[in-house]
């Protein structure tokens, strides 16, 4: 599991101080299930791979109208893969891509009548290609379990895609920080 911040870096020449003004970021979740394979006897580095759910996104911060916030959240099937290397028994740390598949993509509204949720008529790029940093710590737990801590980054290459005009036509790439936290069995 995994949760943290997710925030946009702008791609195109935009007057960015004014778009930061009216945008913030957005507190995101992920999971996922990977395999870990020792390359080396000393198990030093390892090649991992998996699949999960990711979730970024950006918020508006300037009310308009009778609406006070709107969030945009895009959710992806991942596939990652990466080199992790122990430099330690317990210190690792791992880089690598991930390739995803839009799964949705929502905005959520909350306006004086309430909060409304619907589909994100903007255009996301169906798949999505990321970077991978991890930084990690296990703590052996039984002599096939180990519990783990990593400090994670995550940078989506690909980015939004909008032709919204009261936007002017930005573009977007999202990026995710945050911890998180897992259980390894070792077969």
């Amino acid at each position: 599991m995994f949760y943290g911040y997710s925030g946009v870096q702008y791609l195109n020449a935009i007057n960015q101080d004014q778009v930061q003004q009216y945008e913030s970021g957005i507190d995101v979740w992920r999971m996922n299930a990977f395999f870990e394979y020792a390359l080396t006897e000393q198990r030093k580095a390892h090649i991992v791979w998996g699949f999960g759910f990711d979730h970024s996104g950006h918020a508006n911060l300037e009310a308009f109208g009778n609406i006070s916030r709107r969030s945009y959240r895009q959710y992806y099937l991942y596939l990652p893969v990466s080199l992790k290397y122990k430099w330690t028994n317990h210190f690792y740390s791992s880089i690598g891509m991930a390739g995803g598949a839009l799964i949705e993509s929502r905005y959520i509204e909350e306006n004086s009548v309430g909060t409304y949720r619907a589909n994100d008529n903007s255009f996301y790029r169906e798949f999505q290609l990321s970077s991978t940093l991890n930084l990690g710590y296990e703590i052996p737990l039984n002599k096939n379990r180990v519990l783990f801590f990593e400090v994670a980054g995550n940078y989506n290459w690909l980015g939004k895609l909008t032709n919204d005009a009261a936007e002017d036509h930005t573009q977007r790439a999202a990026w995710q920080a945050g911890l998180g936290v897992g259980i390894m069995k070792r077969f």
